[in-house]
């Protein structure tokens, strides 16, 4: 656990490819679009924490950086990543824009 507030090891990645695993057996197994749903949020999770770290360290590696991107593309994850990058992105948006819409929305 102290590694985690050093510096950024290429171990971590492999978390990334654990996630990747569970999607694929998962997605064999079951058709349970929530537990898919469920899967493809791990991937896109394990993404951003390795890409953070990897910025934060100034540990920047492009091989498994663009390896984490490709299986992203390759699962299908790259809409559930853009998905919650533009969440909260657009109920910003809203709030600005139709601040009374946009309340009774969320209060529902």
């Amino acid at each position: 656990m102290s590694t985690l507030q050093k510096e950024y090891n290429k171990k971590f990645a492999t978390d990334f490819d654990a996630f990747v695993l569970m999607y694929q057996r998962i997605s064999e197994y079951t058709k349970d679009k929530e537990l898919i749903h469920l899967a493809l949020n791990g991937i896109c999770d394990s993404y951003k924490t390795n890409h953070k770290m990897m910025l934060n360290f100034n540990q920047y590696d492009r091989d498994i950086h663009r390896h984490m991107f490709k299986c992203m593309l390759q699962k299908g994850a790259i809409l559930q990543y853009f998905k919650s990058i533009l969440r909260p992105f657009l109920g910003y948006m809203g709030l600005l824009l139709f601040p009374k819409i946009t309340i009774k929305l969320s209060n529902k």
